[in-house]
């Protein structure tokens, strides 16, 4: 695969993982209190941080899922995503080990139940934001390598 496919590659799926977090966001800001019901049968956090974690995590996905756009934003908002997607895999895992039959709660009333595809989803979406964070050079990097490039010349 050529640079330029690569790169290519690496701006749609952006684009794909942005939409996901944005329209995922979109349902747990419209209806707090259902999703906080979604985060309380996960049964993994204490009550008092039930309806912290249901106003918080989807302006984190909202403000992550549009930044990651943003080529000055992009690397940040990757390892917030990626960091989101790790921890709901974890989520999940625990609720299938612990043999739970509820719904992941991802995106309102067309959430589905957590199982194995819910898994398998969630950690092809935290490949994809992999994929766009290794396109990702810190400022620092870009200005060594111009310099080193003007150096050779």
């Amino acid at each position: 695969m050529s640079e330029t496919q690569v790169k290519l590659c690496r701006a749609i799926s952006a684009y794909v993982v942005s939409a996901i977090f944005l329209y995922a966001s979109a349902f747990k800001l419209y209806d707090p209190m259902q999703f906080a019901l979604y985060i309380k049968h996960f049964k993994l956090l204490p009550f008092q941080l039930v309806n912290v974690t249901a106003i918080v995590l989807p302006w984190l996905e909202l403000l992550s899922g549009g930044a990651i756009l943003l080529p000055a934003w992009r690397r940040s908002a990757c390892i917030i995503l990626m960091s989101l997607c790790t921890v709901f895999s974890v989520a999940v895992t625990i609720a299938i080990v612990r043999g739970l039959d509820i719904s992941c709660g991802c995106f309102g009333n067309n959430s589905t139940k957590v199982g194995a595809q819910t898994l398998a989803l969630d950690l092809a979406l935290l490949g994809a934001c992999l994929f766009v964070y290794k396109g990702c050079q810190p400022e620092g990097a870009k200005s060594k390598a111009a310099s080193n490039h003007s150096a050779d010349e």
